[in-house]
């Protein structure tokens, strides 16, 4: 569920609200998606690829200064359109989309792509962020998600596919890394049932998340090796002899298509003390995951995924630093809702928000040049991207000027007054960041579509587990059976 709590004015109160309601979930505000004792979430900042999203996790340990430092460079680029005219904006280039197969629309959106079969595609369905939830959510309304609804999901629409992988990102057996939250032996007798969950659906990969090491990696390891659930870290390293304590990587095939998968953990986080007390060291996630790509494509791999539970900052360096080789990057630290894949570079990254909720479904369409993997539909991603954004930027804006006249409320130096620019600032710095993505989304609309026509195809989708869908019996027995163990608390795990 959403973690909105306002601690600056009505302005977050009102967005948290919208938050909940596009997360289909109304409980309180105040119980975020990791109980107390884990970070506390703060607004988006600004709508996902796609769509606005559910509010986002934030590191604990970096201040809201230092997060700002780690924010796009301010630009001005010019300003949007009102949010009225969006439709205006979203009239694809029929001579480009043509070019590509595609089929003009007459109505001025943007163009339709030939439809693919569903049993012409590999599945590719993946869970990151669970951290620790069993059951659903617990929402008053239109409560989602459960271990053992998932599984069913999965086993279920699986057959649907050519051929179908389950991949997990980490981030799954423990509601807090430090454990603080946990009673004793619960994380064990949880990861038991985690771990025969995912042997249900034959896992072909668990990346080791700092969620995860509230286990030991000897624990870890043996868990794996009963239930036959491979692991994957290529940056965790021992901190001692500096060599890798996982698996740096797997290859699997489907469909016809080699897939690699490594899996890779924030080496910035306010976490390092847990993955530290756990004798290990995190390398830097970009050079981990060059190196390993590389590993991987002398194997054979055709497509490369990672598995990930990095943070924004360091998905960001896919884009400004030297080509990974890596495709699709599945997860991150801060479990957002993205409803279409996001561009870092030639890297393209697809997020889910905590609890398990959704289910992630990347499809896979192999084509010619199965070395070039592009979303199916780039042009209409763009156009409904740069749609919600000029919405949001109108609202920002709006918000910009009730807050400045809050802040001329107050004498200068009065308490309040200080809290009111703080917040003024916060919303300022938003707006300049969409502005600037605005800006870029344009230039990628006016180049058009920059992949060649030979390319591989991917659609993304987060799939919602609603309560009404069935629940796999042998899963559900024992998360029944740990339950008169460990009773849930708080609405929690």
């Amino acid at each position: 569920m959403v973690e909105c709590r306002d601690r600056h004015g009505a302005w977050i109160a009102a967005l948290c609200v919208l938050a909940l309601s596009l997360a289909g979930c109304s409980k309180d505000a105040s119980e975020g998606p990791s109980g107390a004792a884990e970070p506390a979430a703060e607004l988006a900042a600004g709508p996902g690829a796609g769509g606005e999203a559910p509010a986002k996790m934030v590191d604990p340990g970096v201040k809201p200064a230092e997060r700002a430092v780690a924010a796009a460079k301010p630009t001005t680029p010019p300003r949007a359109k009102p949010a009225a005219a969006a439709g205006d904006a979203a009239k694809a280039p029929t001579d480009v989309a043509a070019a590509r197969g595609a089929r003009p629309r007459q109505d001025g959106a943007p163009p339709v792509q030939p439809t693919v079969p569903d049993d012409e595609k590999i599945a590719v369905f993946y869970t990151s962020g669970i951290i620790g939830e069993l059951d659903d959510c617990g929402c008053r309304r239109n409560p989602m998600g459960g271990l053992a609804r998932r599984v069913a999901y999965i086993e279920e629409h699986r057959k649907d596919y050519k051929d179908a992988i389950v991949l997990d990102a980490g981030g799954l057996l423990s509601q807090s890394p430090r454990g603080q939250v946990e009673r004793p032996g619960e994380v064990e007798a949880r990861a038991e049932v985690f771990f025969a969950a995912m042997k249900a659906n034959g896992l072909a990969a668990f990346n080791v998340g700092v969620h995860d090491l509230a286990l030991k990696p000897d624990a870890l390891k043996k868990l794996s090796e009963r239930h036959g659930v491979p692991l994957v870290s290529s940056n965790l390293i021992d901190a001692t002899s500096g060599k890798p304590v996982f698996p740096t990587h797997h290859l699997v095939e489907a469909g016809g298509v080699k897939i690699g998968i490594l899996g890779l953990v924030a080496a910035s986080s306010a976490y390092n003390t847990v993955i530290e007390q756990a004798g290990l060291k995190a390398r830097d996630p970009l050079v981990a995951a060059r190196e390993t790509a590389a590993k991987l494509r002398e194997q054979g791999a055709e497509l490369i995924i990672a598995l990930s539970q990095l943070q924004k900052d360091e998905l960001a360096a896919f884009e400004q630093g030297a080509a990974t080789g890596v495709h699709v990057v599945l997860g991150s630290l801060g479990m957002e809702y993205t409803a279409q894949l996001q561009r870092f570079g030639k890297t393209w990254h697809g997020d889910i928000p905590a609890k398990g909720k959704y289910l992630g479904r990347l499809l896979v369409q192999p084509r010619k040049d199965k070395t070039t993997w592009e979303p199916a539909d780039q042009v209409r991603a763009l156009y409904t991207l740069k749609a919600t954004t000029e919405a949001f930027i109108q609202r920002v804006e709006g918000q910009v000027a009730t807050q400045q006249r809050t802040v001329d409320a107050y004498k200068p130096g009065e308490p309040k007054r200080r809290n009111a620019e703080a917040v003024l600032k916060s919303l300022q710095r938003q707006l300049t960041q969409q502005k600037a993505r605005l800006a870029s989304l344009q230039l990628d609309i006016d180049a058009g579509p920059k992949g060649n026509e030979e390319a591989s195809h991917l659609w993304y989708s987060l799939e919602g587990l609603p309560t009404k869908l069935g629940e796999h019996q042998g899963v559900l027995a024992k998360v029944n059976k740990l339950r008169e163990r460990f009773p849930k608390v708080g609405g929690h795990h």
